[in-house]
């Protein structure tokens, strides 16, 4: 069961030398196969050995199937447990054992406490599985059941007695008022001469830690050991995690060394360990004896069945890029890349500042694209996704720059994040803001839903006209038809800008008025056009009119394409500010017979605007005035 991949390899070398096996060992092999999630090879390995009891002429007894049913239920395989339990209880009345001890288990994790009761009360008639039945009804914080349904007093006073009263105490409600008691109660186990199974001793530890702090678990784990409680493995993992919170953290070197010993000689199919204490440990070994130790140390870990994501990488990671060693850096990440292993977000962090500060755009690329195969991309910040597509920019890598950019995009990042990225792009360079825009709107599978996020997520930007300029540019020319209220965000935004740019010096903005007017002006009749409200329309045509001396006659033509009925005069008077800014009678004449022509009655502020511009026109234009 701990390693059932050799476990095979013996039965099908026994199988070509013909030696038959016993039900024992069959059974075993049947938890093996059950327990296996690589479902074809399982069932693969299971019909070989049920041919094989076949020519040995054996057939399935109970054992065969608890087998089955262990391996299902230890997996989480619950639906083939469920098949399998109805299959053998159809037209068999009578209660098996073993059958019975497995149902009671696996309904106790499903959290079925009736089911799991039952079949408790049917059990515990078997004295042999009595700790069985205790530890399931403490798991469940049924501890009063437990105790109200053994008798303690009749069982023999033997070391597996001693063991459920020890169960029991743990679930105590007084050793949670005191958890000093839970120690105490241990160590007269042991001067008794009886002797707890290691995972009670380790379930002690962990109870008192719980109940009663870290500290007091220290001392009850030490005076444990000294009692003569056997090192398990799982005690001195626990061990470690214990000592990674303490104020002596060096003591881990030691319990390592220990448990490197037992663990290099046991054979383990899975291992798990506190990945916080072995980060830990490697901190503490680099601290107190050296890097190489460490390295010795993580090289071991490699050795053994623990998860690849559990190993500690980040520590050492984080040393060889501080202490400027590449090439160890190298070796490390290429284990990582090779085998897609994710790092966690501190790893990771350390990583891109290090790609990002140190290599080429193309280095950067390849390790964003490990992440991604890692699914652990979302572990990256906005900042340094900004910094990657400054980088990879500012090198011309154009592929590069696509790629993170569609990840990004799938990743479905929320507004902050495209913020965040509009902004510091913005300040380092507004060319490359308006190129992950005008890209971010073509890699986008709905592309009028990435421009209203886009917009959105600007809106509040001193950027947000390079922005509204990039998505409405990309929209055209993917032929992708803005609506009005895309139209009304972004020719906002423009508007906004001009406001804020009127306001400062020139020297100040980066963005030019001249920038903005063209905007407005590529795309104030598609707007218009949309059905974008006539307030846009008019703050649109006042800052094409007041930007540039041809603004006034551009207006007008742009007043052309709308539906007469649409016309306001605001409008004439926006299209008419710019007369008086570039002294443009002609221009005012041409609003004016516009206005006559259309029937629009001026009102008196734009009367007044009219005269205001003729008093300030060149001497020249005077006659004008008498006119």
């Amino acid at each position: 069961v701990m390693n059932f991949d050799q476990a095979f390899a013996i039965f099908d070398e026994l199988c070509d030398r013909a030696v038959p096996l016993d039900s024992r060992a069959l059974n075993t092999l049947t938890l093996a196969c059950a327990l296996d999630r690589d479902t074809r090879r399982a069932s693969e390995r299971l019909a070989t050995v049920t041919a094989c009891m076949r020519s040995w002429r054996l057939h399935p007894q109970t054992g065969f199937f608890v087998g089955l049913l262990k391996g299902y239920h230890r997996s989480g395989q619950f639906e083939m447990f469920d098949a399998l339990v109805a299959r053998l209880r159809t037209g068999d009345t009578h209660s098996h054992l073993e059958l019975d001890k497995i149902v009671m288990l696996n309904a106790a994790s499903r959290g079925d406490a009736t089911l799991a009761l039952a079949m408790a009360d049917l059990v515990a008639q078997d004295p042999a599985s009595i700790p069985a039945v205790v530890q399931t009804l403490c798991k469940m914080g049924r501890a009063d059941y437990a105790m109200a349904l053994v008798s303690l007093d009749k069982l023999p006073d033997n070391n597996i007695t001693a063991n459920i009263r020890l169960e029991l105490a743990i679930s105590d409600a007084k050793v949670a008022i005191n958890p000093s008691e839970l120690p105490k109660a241990t160590l007269a186990m042991i001067d008794r001469g009886f002797t707890p199974s290691f995972r009670l001793a380790r379930n002690v530890v962990s109870a008192i830690w719980t109940l009663g702090g870290h500290g007091m678990a220290i001392r009850a784990y030490k005076q444990l050991l000294a009692a003569g409680v056997p090192k398990s493995t799982n005690m001195m993992l626990l061990g470690l995690k214990l000592h990674a919170h303490s104020s002596e953290p060096e003591a881990m070197i030691g319990i390592f060394d220990e448990l490197r010993k037992q663990l290099a000689a046991t054979d383990f199919h899975t291992l798990r360990v506190p990945t916080r204490a072995i980060s830990a440990l490697v901190m503490t070994l680099i601290e107190k004896r050296d890097v190489d130790a460490a390295q010795q140390a993580f090289d071991f870990l490699l050795t053994l069945p623990i998860p690849k994501t559990d190993l500690p990488f980040t520590p050492l990671l984080r040393y060889y890029i501080n202490h400027r060693m590449p090439d160890r850096l190298s070796t490390l990440l290429s284990r990582l890349v090779q085998h897609d292993i994710p790092l966690d977000a501190a790893g990771i962090d350390c990583c891109c500042n290090y790609f990002a500060a140190s290599v080429e755009a193309t280095d950067f690329a390849n390790f964003l694209r490990y992440l991604d195969r890692s699914q652990t991309l979302d572990r990256v910040s906005d900042s340094l996704f900004t910094l990657f597509f400054t980088t990879s920019a500012a090198e011309y890598r154009v592929v590069d720059f696509e790629w993170a950019l569609d990840a990004l995009i799938k990743l479905n990042r929320p507004k902050a994040t495209w913020r965040a990225i509009v902004d510091q792009l913005g300040k380092n360079d507004p060319r490359i803001l308006s190129t992950m825009v005008h890209a971010a709107v073509r890699l986008s599978t709905d592309k009028l839903e990435m421009a209203r996020m886009l917009l959105l997520s600007s809106i509040k930007s001193e950027w947000r006209a390079v922005v509204a300029d990039a998505v409405l540019t990309a929209l055209h020319e993917h032929k992708a038809a803005a609506s009005s209220r895309i139209y009304q965000l972004a020719l906002s935004a423009v508007v906004a800008t001009w406001n804020r740019v009127q306001r400062l010096a020139a020297s100040d903005s980066k963005i030019t008025k001249e920038f903005l007017a063209s905007v407005l002006d590529r795309n104030l009749e598609s707007a218009i056009a949309a059905g974008i409200g006539p307030q846009v329309i008019c703050h649109a045509l006042l800052v094409i009119s007041l930007t540039a001396p041809t603004g006034v006659s551009r207006c007008l033509e742009i007043m052309q394409t709308m539906d007469p009925r649409e016309r306001r005069v605001q409008h004439y008077g926006a299209a008419a500010r710019g007369c008086k800014r570039f002294k443009l009678i002609a221009g005012i004449n041409a609003v004016r017979e516009e206005m006559l022509r259309n029937s629009v009655a001026p009102t008196a502020k734009l009367l007044n605007n009219f005269m205001a511009c003729y008093a300030t026109a060149a001497p020249q234009s005077m006659s004008y005035m008498e006119e």
